[in-house]
């Protein structure tokens, strides 16, 4: 919405400055009001199916959604595609209420109403669907549809911040390629703890805990500027004199 936003009063605001420059006299600031209720709606609609279509997901899904990354795919993992984004995009203003989140809580994947016609998911990129081993191999398949193989694991790591657990794995492909991954598994930790015996167990390699302290710090930083926002708050309001 931030991005959509920015995009859209730059837009609102040269389309409102081209209108005055061409007809002189022409009021700025109704010409500004009456193109919200095009160019924002445009642009979102374009937005969602432009990012979702082409690349699976949005800034907001990959970066807003931290520590999950986002994204929308087929019900088979399949890229979503320029149609069924354009459909989820069409309905998402209806669904910004109570309805839709009464829908997403109750269907089984979690789908909203736009996910339901076009038969698609949220997903996390980042969750692992199905690990195989094979032969001194590991094959992960994500719940995006995407496949990784390893070949060798040089090094491992677990870090548990709060709720939630994260693998990261480096190592090589059977090609020698080399290969990072990062595995989120929320509030799955015996999932989590059972893969990583046996990775442990078929490449030999020693798992280390960790912390992320960043997070932490980040955290800390954003529950001080809640607290100073309350506290200006509270200070300027008009203090009763009876």
């Amino acid at each position: 919405m931030i991005v959509v936003g920015f995009i859209s009063a730059l837009s609102i605001g040269l389309i409102a400055l081209l209108r005055r420059s061409m007809e002189g006299g022409s009021n700025l600031d109704e010409t500004a009001l009456a193109s919200v209720y095009v160019v924002v709606p445009v642009f979102m609609f374009l937005y969602f199916v432009l990012f979702e279509g082409a690349f699976g997901t949005t800034l907001g899904k990959l970066l807003g959604s931290s520590p999950w990354q986002l994204a929308v795919v087929r019900k088979d993992g399949a890229r979503c595609g320029l149609g069924r984004a354009a459909i989820r995009a069409f309905l998402l203003p209806f669904e910004a209420n109570l309805l839709g989140a009464i829908v997403i809580w109750a269907t089984a994947g979690n789908q909203r109403i736009g996910d339901l016609l076009a038969g698609t998911l949220v997903v996390d990129r980042r969750k692992p669907h199905k690990i195989t081993f094979l032969d001194g191999r590991a094959v992960f398949e994500l719940l995006d549809g995407r496949r990784f193989e390893l070949a060798r694991i040089s090094r491992g790591k677990i870090i548990n911040w709060l709720r939630f657990h994260k693998m990261k794995v480096e190592g090589a492909a059977p090609d020698g390629r080399p290969i990072r991954l990062t595995f989120n598994f929320t509030t799955e930790k015996y999932r989590m703890a059972r893969l990583r015996d046996e990775l442990e167990s078929a490449f030999q390699v020693q798992f280390v805990e960790t912390i992320e302290w960043w997070r932490l710090i980040v955290l800390a930083a954003w529950l001080c500027i809640v607290v100073s926002g309350v506290i200006v708050l509270i200070a300027s309001l008009p203090v009763s004199t009876k």
